[in-house]
């Protein structure tokens, strides 16, 4: 044969060995998350046990498998048995690992779901604006400018200095509530799971006991939509992109008004628009407009009620992070920084 058609022939090969890879790898990432749908209303409306669906699911599994494995080479099939060595090492795979993975990540029985306290937390309006409070602590006085900053006008141009200024202040909101995620997941992890479904404590508080739990333990319940609509993957990725996008435009506002006044009034103008926000959620005002803002518009809540996407609502943020970030850099092309140095230094 020739030995050109033979380099063909194996990279027609390897090419559909890669497609066959990749298909598979995109089935099973579809299968593992239908799966944790398929999860949440079987304990939601059929109140099953996790041992049960755990058992169920790996033996159709295993039963697939065995029927694939069988019509690809017959003749091979029980070669794994042949060999003790292989006994311990298979049993250990099968109930330390395949099946214990399973059953945790369904025993929402007796527990909750790792990202459910953050969840709940980050979609209460009051919880949400003392932890912006924080964020403020941290970033107190953007762009920083500080005595070294003279020697970097010197050293670099504007526009790198402020694209530095954002990049730092972008990775500290990212970090922080990256933080706060991880501290929430840390101390539940004696009680919780992380299969990718509500837990029943959870589901039974908003359906049935909601009243209850605001009368008499005076806890925050949120919408039970917000559970109609997400998987707490699902609503946690959304709540962190939304909070992190509304954390950086308005520190970026603040700083954008601080290059022009000082930081005080940045601060008090970002803390003015996020009370708003919590009144219009906590519906003390009322006024379509107001519910626009960002502070609404980062939370999974008040969209889930108005039934709009978090995609839309990252768009909104985005183009306002833009127009904010364009805003700043005509402005800094414009300022003498040696006199906001020498200002701040006085």
């Amino acid at each position: 044969m020739n030995p050109l058609d033979v380099w063909y022939n194996i990279k027609m090969n390897v090419k559909k060995q890669i497609f066959k890879g990749t298909l598979y790898a995109v089935v099973a990432g579809c299968m593992w998350g239908i799966s944790g749908i398929f999860g949440q209303l079987f304990f939601r409306d059929y109140h099953g046990s996790p041992l049960w669906i755990t058992s169920t699911r790996l033996t159709i599994a295993g039963i697939i498998l065995l029927v694939m494995s069988y019509s690809r080479d017959h003749k091979r099939f029980f070669d794994v048995w042949k060999s003790k060595k292989n006994m311990p090492t298979l049993f250990l795979y099968v109930f330390g690992g395949v099946f214990s993975v399973q059953y945790l990540n369904y025993a929402g029985n007796r527990s909750i779901q790792c990202l459910e306290p953050m969840i709940v937390t980050m979609i209460n309006p009051i919880a949400s604006l003392l932890l912006f409070i924080g964020l403020i602590l941290i970033l107190p006085d953007p762009p920083f400018v500080n005595n070294r900053s003279a020697m970097m006008f010197y050293r670099s141009t504007r526009k790198t200095w402020m694209c530095g200024m954002l990049c730092y202040m972008a990775s500290h909101i990212i970090l922080y509530y990256a933080f706060l995620l991880t501290v929430s997941m840390v101390f539940t992890m004696s009680h919780s799971y992380t299969g990718n479904i509500w837990s029943r404590a959870l589901i039974r508080m908003v359906s049935v006991e909601k009243m209850a739990a605001i009368s008499k333990y005076g806890l925050f319940v949120p919408n039970q939509s917000v559970f109609e609509y997400f998987s707490p993957q699902g609503a946690a990725i959304s709540i962190y992109v939304l909070l992190v996008l509304c954390g950086v435009l308005l520190v970026g506002i603040s700083c954008l008004i601080s290059l022009r006044y000082n930081a005080v009034i940045g601060n008090l103008i970002i803390m003015l628009l996020q009370l708003l926000g919590v009144s219009v959620c906590r519906q003390y005002i009322r006024v379509i407009p107001f519910k626009m803002i960002p502070f609404c518009m980062s939370n999974l809540e008040i969209l889930s009620i108005r039934n709009i996407p978090p995609e839309y609502a990252g768009i909104y943020f985005v183009i306002l992070n833009i127009i904010v970030v364009f805003f700043m850099f005509a402005m800094i092309k414009r300022m003498d920084l040696h006199v906001i140095v020498s200002e701040k230094n006085e």
